[in-house]
């Protein structure tokens, strides 16, 4: 189930793969930054597992984008 694309996880867990702060989610949720959210209701989010790998592959720099190193 760890691999599982549709795998839901708390703004706990979805802080500690991106190797953020889960500070930093909540401001990102408000300001619409970051991987996309899911609303349980008005205090409970998740993040789903494709979502975040989703976002990380999107800001993954590297040499195919264009940018000359």
């Amino acid at each position: 189930m760890q691999d599982d694309p549709e795998q839901l996880y708390r703004p706990e867990e979805a802080a500690q793969i991106l190797g953020l702060k889960p500070r930093t989610l909540i401001k990102w949720r408000q300001t619409g930054e970051g991987p996309q959210v899911i609303r349980l209701s008005l205090r409970a989010v998740r993040y789903r597992r494709r979502d975040l790998l989703r976002w990380i592959e999107a800001h993954t720099e590297g040499t195919s984008s264009g940018d000359t190193a």
